[in-house]
């Protein structure tokens, strides 16, 4: 069979029996329970291409009625042949715009990319996976109406949004919030002991992750995008298996090198088409890095504010934010350092960065630590950065300074810095 929705084709093979009961035809509902619709081998054909993956879905419905008359056809006859006469006057159009019904239904589908088709990419949100959907379906006037309430179920349920994607044991839950020509819909995807890695990579770089995606998707339509997408994401658990995940972001040329650590992460995020907000925190007590040799250790605690951004770019205004070191550790061929008393805070006064590659961060900052006595060791066992007089002359205690900082991907610049 070739079938169309919109401008969405596919062939398939079609199995359908449609049930059909009605004692009044032209005045009451026709039932439509036990009716099947099953898909096998359906290959989805847009633009002359025929799509090399196939999908199947079988449909139950459990129970349901529909109807294709408008009230005022419904007074004008009451009859066989007075709908034959309706049905002959009317255009399929017209028919199905004046449609009403309800279903309860059940479905198992091998691929569930059809509900990414409501987002139509904003925020590059996609589904995937297969899994199970049952719920109820209300139509008005040939569109999903209020009442709507549809649950997915899947055990290997895929969320793409961003430049990331998660992926585990979930559900999603879709409703008709305000019905019309154009419904709104919310969605929300639920994922448990998730992974989370960035598009592309091979391997996740983060697991544990329990994650809630809510959308609301206005004004949905097949033929054009949304008016608008809110997504709000709520990430309150997840871990960083390895701290080397953030290597990606460090400049080649910079000496410094994640080797080792993992981290607890949680996020709150909200996304509009053109502005974002939230927070990211991170949390290690275990962070092993490595500059030119030296081994430093420590403690950190990260907490990111977005306080504006445009996130189909990737681009987050993170003024605000906080990076506190504890702990630290600096191990070398000359000198040692290892003072639990000791602390760090970098504060952000303007941040901006661009968060996928190539990868930017622009700031002012300021930076309050207890003394100098790590980076004293630190300048020791790496000559190279200062001269080797400077590392009698910095032991100083209660440090303030501001810096101005630009990193790219290739490089660091420090045009500003200043301590007192």
């Amino acid at each position: 069979a070739d079938m169309a929705i919109e401008n969405y084709r596919f062939d398939t093979n079609l199995d359908a029996a449609i049930r059909l009961d009605n004692p009044s035809i032209m005045s009451s509902n026709t039932e439509v329970s036990g009716s099947y619709i099953r898909l096998s081998d359906a290959h989805l054909r847009k633009d002359g291409q025929r799509s090399p993956k196939a999908w199947d879905a079988s449909l139950v419905i459990d129970k349901g009625f529909f109807s294709l008359l408008s009230d005022d056809n419904r007074q004008s006859g009451d009859d066989v042949l007075d709908l034959f006469e309706v049905l002959g006057r009317s255009e399929a159009s017209q028919l199905l715009g004046d449609s009403t019904g309800s279903f309860e239904f059940d479905a198992d589908v091998s691929s569930l990319a059809w509900i990414g088709v409501l987002f139509k990419q904003e925020h590059q949100t996609t589904i995937a996976g297969q899994g199970t959907v049952g719920g109820t379906m209300e139509l008005a006037a040939g569109m999903p109406a209020p009442g709507t309430d549809i649950r997915v179920e899947s055990q290997e349920l895929a969320l793409n949004f961003l430049d990331y994607r998660s992926q585990g044991d979930g559900e999603v839950r879709l409703q008709v919030s305000e019905g019309g020509d154009n419904p709104d819909w919310n969605i929300r995807v639920d994922l448990e002991q998730a992974d989370l890695k960035r598009q592309g990579e091979s391997e996740a770089s983060i697991d544990q992750v329990n994650l809630a995606l809510d959308a609301l998707v206005e004004d949905v339509s097949l033929s054009r995008p949304p008016s608008q997408v809110t997504l709000d994401i709520d990430m309150p658990t997840a871990r960083v298996k390895d701290m080397t995940l953030f290597n990606a972001f460090i400049p080649a040329d910079s000496g410094l090198t994640m080797v080792g650590g993992t981290a607890d992460l949680n996020a709150k995020i909200q996304l509009r088409r053109n502005d974002a907000d939230g927070r990211v925190q991170l949390r290690s007590s275990a962070l092993e890095a490595d500059l030119d040799g030296t081994a430093i250790q420590a403690d950190l605690a990260a907490d990111v504010l977005i306080v504006d951004g445009v996130a189909r770019d990737m681009f987050f205004d993170i003024s605000g934010s906080t990076i506190r070191l504890d702990n630290v550790r600096v191990g070398g061929e000359k000198e040692d350092f290892d003072e639990e008393a000791w602390s760090a805070l970098l504060e952000l006064q303007k941040g901006e960065t661009t968060w996928r590659k190539p990868f930017t961060l622009d700031v002012l900052a300021e930076l309050t630590m207890s003394d100098s006595r790590p980076f004293v060791a630190l300048f020791k066992n790496q000559e190279k950065i200062l001269p080797r007089l400077l590392g009698g002359m910095l032991e100083t205690e209660d440090i303030r300074g501001n810096a101005e900082l630009h990193m790219t991907d290739k490089r660091i610049e420090v045009p500003l810095a200043k301590a007192t």
